[in-house]
Parts: C-alpha cells; sequence; structure tokens
C-alpha cells in the first residue's frame, strides 16, 4: 500500500517540480534578468500561490470541486 502511495505522487511530484523549473529558465532566457531575480520571481510566486491553494481548497469544501473546477 505504501509503495501504491508513493508511486501514485510521484508523477504529480514530477509534473510540478518540471513546472516549475521550466518556469526559472523561461524566466532566466528571456527577459535576460539576472538569476538572483528570476529566482526571487518564482519564490514570491509560490508563495503568492500558497495561499490561493488554501483559499480555493477551503471554497471547494463548502461549495463543492465542481464549480471550482469549471470556473478554473
Amino acid at each position: 500500500m505504501i509503495l501504491a502511495l508513493i508511486g501514485g505522487t510521484m508523477g504529480q511530484g514530477v509534473v510540478w517540480y518540471t513546472g516549475q523549473f521550466y518556469a526559472l529558465f523561461s524566466c532566466n532566457r528571456s527577459s535576460r534578468s539576472t538569476a538572483y531575480t528570476a529566482n526571487l520571481l518564482i519564490a514570491w510566486s509560490l508563495l503568492f500561490g500558497t495561499g490561493f491553494f488554501i483559499v480555493f481548497g477551503a471554497l471547494s469544501d463548502k461549495i463543492g470541486r465542481k464549480p471550482i473546477d469549471l470556473a478554473g
């Protein structure tokens, strides 16, 4: 059972980290900003986005997941 849970979440982790590193790479290449600025932008984006996970998670507990998914 533990192996199935770990295997099930591995794909999600790969997709999440790939998205973050692609955004970081793209920020460095397209805007020609410094590595520090790109890292700072990604860090603030992740912190800002974490708040939305909490807000929309609580909202989906109240009104259901389907309306949240359809609105997104």
